[in-house]
């Protein structure tokens, strides 16, 4: 027992005097070391700044879908990220009144809200204008699927939509644009020259995906002209399901209804889409997969220029230290202890690089939090990746020199000058 612990304290006495050989390297040739781990720093770096910016994108995107609802269901034309052919495109169809009608008596269906998208060019009010704001008709359920609550006044009601009144709600963003520091209550707004009351103004609900969800005028549906959506006629509807138990019933509701109304053949494609928030995530987790794909890449570059790098370097010290290793051979020294101390010394360059790419590019992912619209987030899990694929680039390149000490014959290593 007491031989096996004295063992353990030289094997640690050993590793540490590796380290603060690998250390020393460092400290008497700084230009020469610095550039050997160069491309470690780099490839490090790049892992630390893109897993923190996705890691941010990732938490802040699940906190929007949060907000939108958990029993929320999209029809439109097209599934998100959907590629078709311009046959396939002239097939697909928004829905008509009646169909939207039928979706509403469905048993799973709580409420629906079609949505109408209108083409407004110039929304004022006296000198204030706004041209990025976007209008919808809809109806007063929209407050309901979406959670969306109005803040003062009130949203317009059936009586109000069926006889399309010239009555609107808005945002927020238009309020800050179009009415600074005056109470928009009862004013009223100009969209290209018609004249609309505001009632009501929504809470204010923030960004999804860095498009404001305050930049909106809702009116009542056919009280505008509708603009064509993507080529179409007719509306898109967001529809609330009875329960987050009932979505996926209530998907098959939808889906059921519209191909018999639309009487499409049994092996016929949809030509419209049923989905949730779900095909948005996947969507989005299919580019940051990409982008983690890239990150890969490129890191991978940058670890292998820095390994060669290390390589060369232990190379050159194997040769500066053939008569240290000839006399630590002959006072008993073994093959594996002079492998282990060179690779140890590799691995203590390239963790050195490792640490200081974490530290840069956590810098700089703090940079880009504070200052851009980009959210970042610290990720353990890829710090700590990183950091050992730092370790495991010194491990890989500095087998070769650490074998070639190791193999040094003693005497030849004691007569070298």
């Amino acid at each position: 027992m007491a031989l096996a612990g004295g063992s353990a304290r030289v094997a640690l006495v050993g590793f540490w005097e590796a380290i603060k050989m690998g250390l020393s390297s460092l400290a008497a040739y700084k230009m020469r070391a610095s550039l050997t781990i160069l491309g470690v720093v780099m490839g490090i770096m790049t892992v630390s700044v893109v897993s923190s910016i996705i890691a941010g994108l990732n938490k802040s995107l699940s906190s929007q879908l949060d907000k939108l609802g958990s029993s929320f269901l999209l029809v439109r034309p097209f599934q998100p990220g959907e590629n078709v052919s311009s046959e396939e495109r002239r097939r697909r169809k928004l829905l008509s009144d009646e169909e939207v009608k039928a979706i509403r008596e469905l048993p799973y269906v709580d409420q629906i809200s079609p949505l109408e998208f209108v083409r407004a060019d110039l929304i004022k009010y006296k000198e204030f204008r706004i041209n990025a704001a976007q209008v919808f008709g809809t109806t007063p359920d929209y407050e309901g699927v979406h959670d969306v609550f109005v803040n003062r006044g009130r949203f317009f009601n059936e009586s109000e939509t069926s006889r399309a009144a010239a009555v609107c709600v808005i945002g927020p963003d238009i309020v800050d644009v179009v009415f600074p520091g005056v109470d928009p209550l009862d004013k009223e707004l100009s969209i290209d020259g018609r004249k609309f009351r505001v009632i009501g103004v929504t809470e204010r609900q923030g960004k999804f995906l860095f498009i404001s969800r305050d930049n909106f005028v809702f009116v009542p549906i056919k009280s505008l002209p509708s603009a064509n959506f993507m080529g179409l006629q007719g509306y898109a509807a967001d529809v609330k399901a009875v329960s987050p138990d009932r979505l996926a019933q209530a998907e098959e509701q939808i889906r059921e209804l519209l191909r018999r109304k639309r009487r499409l053949r049994f092996f016929s494609k949809d030509n419209f889409a049923v989905f949730t928030q779900d095909a948005i995530t996947d969507l989005y987790n299919q580019v940051t997969g990409g982008i983690y794909l890239v990150m890969i890449a490129i890191s991978s570059i940058g670890l292998v220029v820095g390994g060669v790098g290390v390589m060369n370097i232990m190379l050159v010290s194997v040769t500066e230290r053939t008569r240290e290793i000839g006399i630590r051979k002959a006072l008993g020294a073994k093959r594996r202890d002079i492998l282990f101390q060179f690779l140890t010394e590799a691995m203590t360059l390239t963790g050195v690089g490792g640490l200081l790419g974490i530290i840069i590019g956590g810098g700089f992912a703090a940079v880009v939090n504070a200052i851009s619209p980009f959210p970042a987030a610290f990720q353990p899990r890829w710090v700590a990746a990183a950091f050992m694929s730092s370790l495991a680039v010194g491990l890989f390149f500095g087998i070769w020199p650490a074998a070639k000490a190791a193999r040094l014959d003693p005497i030849d290593a004691l007569r070298y000058e």
